[in-house]
């Protein structure tokens, strides 16, 4: 890759567990495909029923990184109407 930051695009599939239909063994296989920023930002984010926390460090020295984050409930299972 050569560089300290930049864009990286993935793909993974996999055979993850098998299962019979019509007689025949066939495989569950979940295809992911993705994009990942490449930056010199670590983020430790771990979630609780009723609060959670979210640590952002530079990776080269380890220095946390001071910074106003705002964060927003999903709505993706939300249903939507448009007037």
């Amino acid at each position: 890759m050569g560089s300290k930051t930049g864009m990286l695009a993935y793909g993974v599939q996999a055979r993850t567990s098998s299962y019979k239909q019509n007689g025949q063994e066939k495989w569950q296989e979940p295809k992911f495909y993705g994009l990942i920023q490449l930056t010199n930002l670590g983020v430790f984010a771990q979630w609780f029923p009723e609060s959670g926390i979210i640590r952002v460090n530079h990776l080269d020295d380890g220095s946390p990184v001071v910074a106003d984050l705002e964060i927003y409930q999903s709505k993706l299972n939300s249903e939507s109407q448009w007037l």
